[in-house]
């Protein structure tokens, strides 16, 4: 027989060194399409432009969104789109008030949930009034309207962001004509959830500088957790026809008489120009048909209240149209802005989003096939490293530039966006609906009726009366992996003795026993997941455990033992060797201890530390 002590030790300790070198660390992306539009609309043709989403940090389960899209009973009023499976099915709740714009619905509309109260916000233009309204629920799947916390005149496209810190904070970014020329404005509360009526919003001009009679409709907040604020809009100069890109900064929640005065510029005055006197096009200009000429948007590193990334698109027409990103690493101050990271020709509605790693989501629409079949590509750019050195280009659709039963401009609207929660990537966008898998790269899903194989719409479960194509908001998801990956080699059990005698088996006659131990050196607490891949004889791979969820406290440690990872593998076999992989974006301590023995007398025994690999 063969000598375990020999065998078995060097046998294992080849295995780590595999682990070590060879072992790959891709997790791949999931991506989810999803058109929203529910099955017991089936028939609807209106157009369901300008989306907007948002998932509840405390539940993700819970997404609410809002798009032109009218009360199928007519009352009225508006709904917002709402899922409580995390995006995969949605119905309508009635909740916005008034309806009349557009296809009858509320006009521009922007929502988002605090971090940990679980009330939704909302800005509104409404429908009938075209007044802008600031809104709140508690719970916004119960039947009613949210209540109106704000009603104010003459203002335009409001942009809701919101944060929990001991209160509840928001942030409404606005166009406010009654401001004069400098339009630009932040309408913010410091404790937003329960007080009455207006809840402590108040309005705050942003614009410093001399404009052409007003500011771009586009005002945009971002919200770190530590109280950092962010505001980008346009600083529209001249004849209208050039434009500053303009970031402001407060680094406390923008509290105070003068908040958004942070940042100050080369002339002095608060508001850090980016880009100065860029040419942009009147909002009459098309790109296919889509109206163009005031896209934007900012976000913040949640793990750095100083890296901010800023996108806009400038041109003098349509097919020149074209989406810049850039980004500060100091807080946006003068003179540390980079170049470009980013320059998308013929292209709209950009959006951008930062996770819990620090990768920088991109999402805009970009018009492609010019003249021979106009197409609107959606994509989504994440880059791990911030600086799209290597970035990972999503196409979530490639639509016609046709608007079906819809026959005027603008049929996508002026914005999509894209939020991240965790490490996950959520946004929405809107597009012709036409079912076909050929225009969805990464795949779909419908809610409506709808045949992938003929291309057709329908109103009926039956598939018997059609429905004309329309313009139709679609949900995506992106899952990402965790940040840190470990990859610990077991092997548990006993082979075949007779196979180990001949040289034939897959380790020396012995009994072999695995552990695997985890420990969190951090002060906060770890979620982590756990899987088991199992390896097979003869060069075949074995199966792939699902994920279990754990989470270590700070200071805790576990241990992973031979029953457990038979238990998590569903293998009773008398031998079992393979990987326990673990996930986190947290830094573990992981230490493997081998041991092995011949007729109940420890052999050989072994620890190695599992390094940690970047995903």
């Amino acid at each position: 027989m063969k000598s375990v002590r020999s065998v078995a030790f060097q046998w294992v300790m080849c295995s780590l060194t595999a682990v070590l070198v060879g072992t790959s660390g891709a997790w791949a992306q999931t991506v989810t399409v999803v058109d929203m539009v529910p099955q017991a609309l089936s028939n609807e043709t209106v157009r369901d432009a300008e989306p907007n989403v948002s998932v509840n940090p405390a539940n993700p389960q819970q997404v609410a969104a809002s798009a032109f899209t009218t009360d199928p009973l007519g009352s009225g009023n508006s709904p917002i789109y709402v899922s409580t499976d995390g995006g995969q099915t949605w119905t309508l709740n009635v909740v916005f008030p008034g309806a009349g714009c557009g296809s009858n619905a509320t006009c521009d509309a922007t929502l988002r949930f605090a971090d940990s109260s679980n009330v939704l916000y909302a800005g509104i233009l409404r429908g009938d009034t075209f007044d802008l309204n600031i809104l709140r629920t508690p719970n916004f799947l119960a039947p009613g309207l949210m209540t109106t916390l704000v009603d104010r005149t003459n203002e335009d496209q409001p942009w809701v962001e919101a944060a929990t810190a001991g209160t509840d904070r928001g942030y409404v970014g606005n166009n406010d004509f009654s401001l004069g020329s400098q339009t630009a404005s932040v309408i913010l509360s410091l404790d937003a959830a329960t007080a009455p009526p207006p809840a402590g919003f108040g309005p705050h001009g942003m614009e410093p500088r001399g404009t052409c009679g007003q500011d771009g409709p586009s005002i945009r907040p971002a919200v770190h957790p530590s109280g950092t604020i962010y505001v980008a809009y346009f600083g529209w100069r001249g004849a209208c026809g050039t434009t500053d890109v303009v970031v402001a900064r407060d680094d406390n929640w923008g509290s105070g008489a003068t908040p958004f005065t942070s940042l100050i510029d080369s002339d002095a005055k608060a508001g850090v120009r980016v880009v100065s006197g860029v040419s942009i096009p009147g909002l009459s200009t098309l790109l296919g048909t889509q109206r163009v000429g005031s896209q934007l948007a900012i976000a913040v590193d949640p793990t750095d209240s100083q890296t901010v990334y800023v996108a806009w698109a400038d041109g003098t027409s349509g097919s020149n149209y074209t989406v810049h990103v850039r980004r500060s690493k100091q807080g946006g101050a003068t003179g540390t802005w980079s170049g470009d990271l980013q320059t998308i020709v013929s292209a709209t509605n950009p959006g951008l989003a930062v996770n819990s790693q620090g990768k920088v989501g991109f999402l805009y629409q970009k018009l492609v096939n010019l003249g021979t079949g106009d197409r609107w590509e959606t994509h989504l750019v994440i880059s791990k490293d911030g600086s799209f050195t290597t970035p990972n280009d999503l196409v979530l659709a490639r639509v016609p530039d046709q608007n079906g039963f819809y026959g005027g401009i603008n049929p996508i609207g002026d914005y999509d966006n894209v939020i991240s929660v965790g490490r996950d990537f959520y946004g929405v966008f809107s597009g012709n609906n036409t079912p076909d898998l050929a225009n969805f790269p990464n795949g779909v899903t419908y809610q409506r009726f709808a045949d992938l194989s003929t291309h057709l719409l329908f109103a009926d479960a039956a598939h018997t009366v059609t429905t004309p194509v329309s313009i139709d908001p679609f949900f995506f998801h992106v899952t990402e992996p965790p940040a840190l990956q470990y990859a610990a080699k077991f092997v548990c059990g006993r082979p075949n003795e007779e196979e180990a005698e001949h040289g034939q088996g897959m380790a020396a006659d012995g009994t072999y026993f695995t552990v695997v131990n985890l420990h969190n050196p951090g002060e906060k607490a770890a979620p982590a997941r756990m899987k088991v891949a199992t390896a097979k004889p003869n060069g075949q791979p074995g199966n792939i455990s699902p994920f279990l969820l754990l989470t270590l406290n700070p200071d805790q440690a576990l241990e992973i033992d031979c029953s457990q990872v038979r238990k998590l593998a569903n293998d009773t076999s008398r031998f079992l060797e393979g990987f326990v992989v673990v996930e986190s974006d947290f830094s573990l301590d992981t230490v493997a201890v081998y041991t092995a023995g011949h007729e109940g007398k420890l052999q050989t025994f072994g620890i190695e530390r599992v390094p940690e690999r970047k995903q």
